[in-house]
């Protein structure tokens, strides 16, 4: 079971990642959740996500690219993976 401190930072990045899907065209964030689970469901295939949508796996891997770039943009994100967006450098490594 995890501490506070690992339960805190869990749902601070859980917070984050919300956020950043938030601002993402809907189909893009439809895309990242359900290939993800993030909504509590097992990870999905491109093909699964495909047939859920109703198009075809290779549009699925573009708008999933798409999403997960515009993410990465995220300074919130890149900080909460250890990275500060103003130097980028590892701030974890340096704790």
């Amino acid at each position: 079971m995890p501490g506070p401190c690992e339960s805190a930072v869990s749902s601070l990045a859980r917070e984050a990642v919300e956020r950043s899907l938030s601002i993402l065209p809907e189909r893009d964030a439809l895309v990242v959740r359900l290939r993800h689970g993030l909504d509590g469901g097992k990870p999905m295939t491109l093909s699964e996500v495909g047939v859920m949508l109703g198009i075809g796996k290779e549009r699925v891997r573009q708008l999933q690219g798409r999403a997960e770039g515009m993410m990465a943009e995220s300074a919130e994100l890149r900080e909460l993976a250890g990275k500060d967006p103003d130097y980028g450098t590892n701030i974890v490594a340096s704790s």
